[in-house]
């Protein structure tokens, strides 16, 4: 257990780093790859784990104050671990101090450099904005570009990627404020760049390159993976239907078995008591 005179040691550590301009250069940049930065992560293994180039700068500076802050690697683990991030645990036991290397007395080595980006991994995810302050992120946009009076840059020639978008030898992660929902399921681009591709014929397009969000090409990060459960089961669409009473109740009869299949309509939602299958379907035969 990690007592109460560590812990606010090591709380004092994790602010001190949150408060730095090296925190601040990159925070905005993870903030919006939109996942636990420590699942973005484990994403990027291969064989060994590596760490994004443009966290480079931060994962020194975290090593350094880690260095120089008295708190052992024990420690900030428990510490990590109490926290119930289930990414901690996992990279712990799977790779950390793993059950197989550890001595008698249970103590292990750990690979520092790999504990290094676990805890700055650790300390984005601690300190994600649960509440964005759109005015603070106007107010440090960055722009190298000529813009209009609301702040776009003319981008003709753009090329729009699931997670970013390219111009100018540039990666731009799309804004945490932009819709990047897909139109299709196997989409390789956001539904409003689908459109723009194949409906804009001419004209200019306009987008907002704030540079904060801009890495080099060659380091494009891309973090979206494809969601097969919305295939799991039967699908029920109810664009054309309109349903005026609190609650509908449906119920479908295969007249040859004699099946029946129950459905309950409550607040725009519908359950039923059966469990869900893993789309969200309910199938209630009986």
């Amino acid at each position: 257990m990690v007592d109460k005179e560590q812990t606010e040691r090591i709380e004092h550590f994790m602010m001190e780093i949150a408060e730095s301009e090296e925190y601040k250069e990159v925070a905005y940049l993870a903030f919006s790859i939109r996942m636990f930065f420590l699942e973005y992560i484990s994403h990027l293994r291969t064989i060994n784990f590596v760490v994004p180039p443009f966290l480079t700068g931060m994962v020194e500076y975290v090593s350094n104050c880690f260095e120089d802050s008295d708190i052992s690697p024990t420690c900030m683990l428990e510490y990590m671990n109490a926290s119930k991030n289930g990414w901690v645990y996992y990279f712990d036991i799977a790779f950390l101090r793993p059950l197989d290397k550890r001595t008698e007395s249970g103590i292990v080595e750990c690979d520092r450099n790999l504990f290094i980006l676990i805890l700055t991994g650790f300390i984005i995810d601690t300190f994600r904005e649960t509440c964005v302050d759109i005015g603070k992120i106007v107010n440090d946009e960055k722009f190298e570009y000529e813009t209009n009076q609301y702040g776009l840059t003319i981008v003709n020639g753009v090329e729009f990627k699931r997670d970013y978008f390219l111009f100018d030898k540039k990666a731009y992660l799309y804004s945490i404020f932009t819709n990047t929902s897909v139109i299709d399921f196997t989409d390789q681009m956001p539904g409003f760049a689908r459109v723009i591709t194949e409906n804009v014929k001419d004209g200019d397009i306009l987008l907002r390159l704030d540079e904060r969000l801009a890495i080099p090409e060659e380091h494009a990060i891309s973090y979206s993976t494809l969601n097969f459960e919305k295939f799991h089961g039967p699908q029920f669409h109810f664009k054309e239907s309109r349903f005026e009473n609190k609650k509908t109740i449906v119920v479908h009869i295969d007249t040859e078995s004699a099946d029946k299949l129950l459905m309950v309509i409550a607040n725009a939602c519908w359950s039923c008591t059966m469990p869900r299958s893993r789309s969200g379907t309910i199938l209630h035969h009986f």
